[in-house]
Formats: structure tokens, sequence, C-alpha cells
């Protein structure tokens, strides 16, 4: 048994989405009490549905077969979107969680010297010019995007 997002929806525009109950070796899905109920009343005044299930890549056409449940009657793989190695790699969607802790600390590393370069860089020198300005502007860019990468690279699973 496996936890499927179910969408039901009707002719008319009213789609509902649900989660259920897939059994893959029978190929039914069991809906909820408050599901059957909401589908009785809609299903007086409604055309029949389209049913379609999905989950871990998969996508399924289904029927309904009983009051609670719906029987598989369609069952296909979704196409994944193939990356090469190096796009892979610049996303980060093929690093362990670990990895990707790791990748945030080295950006939370590099944020904390661009700050610490900002504030060195503006106390050495003897005036305040223009290139001055502009390399400190660059400097405050870099801690912000490396902060930002690095909190993201450090969020969750």
């Amino acid at each position: 048994m496996q936890f499927v997002e179910v969408c039901i929806e009707f002719p008319s525009g009213l789609s509902i989405i649900d989660r259920c109950t897939y059994a893959p070796d029978i190929g039914m899905v069991y809906i909820s009490v408050r599901l059957r109920d909401f589908l009785a009343i809609v299903g007086q005044s409604e055309s029949p549905p389209t049913i379609t299930a999905s989950w871990d890549g998969n996508e399924a056409t289904l029927i309904q077969s009983t009051a609670d449940s719906f029987a598989v009657i369609e069952l296909w793989a979704s196409p994944a979107v193939q990356r090469t190695w190096l796009s892979s790699r610049l996303i980060r969607s093929t690093w362990s969680k670990d990895q990707r802790q790791q990748y945030g600390r080295v950006c939370h590393a590099l944020t904390v010297s661009a700050i610490v370069g900002i504030v060195g860089y503006a106390n050495s020198a003897p005036g305040w010019t223009f290139q001055m300005a502009r390399n400190i502007a660059a400097m405050i860019v870099v801690a912000v995007i490396t902060f930002i990468v690095g909190m993201d690279s450090m969020n969750g699973d």
C-alpha cells in the first residue's frame, strides 16, 4: 500500500485533488469516506468525471469500480527529463544531503570572508573614491549571493 494523489475532474470544470491509498498488487485505489460521500452528492448532478492518479513518477487512469474504490485501467511512467552531467552537477540535483550541507558551509565561509574583506578594505583606505565604493559594492553582492546559496543548500532534505 502506498499513498497516491488522485485528481478527479468533472466536465463542468470542477476539480478535486485528494490523497488516497493504492494497492499495486490488485490495482485498486481506495478513497476516503469524505471523498466517497462528496462524489455521491456531486454525481447526482454532474456527468462522469475523468480520474487520474500520480505517484513517484507514475501516472494512472482510473475508473470507479465500487463506491469507495477505483480500478487502474492504464498505468504509465512519466518521462524523466534527461540532464547532462555538467547541468546536474551545477543544479546540485544528485548531491547527497551531506554534500549539500558541506557546500552550504563553504558558501557561509565565503560570506564571512567577504564581510571581513569589506570591513578591512573600508578601514585601510585613506579616503573614499569611486573605485573603492564599487569594490565594496561588489563584495556586498558576493556576500549576499553566497549567503543565499548557502542557506538554500542547507535547507532540509
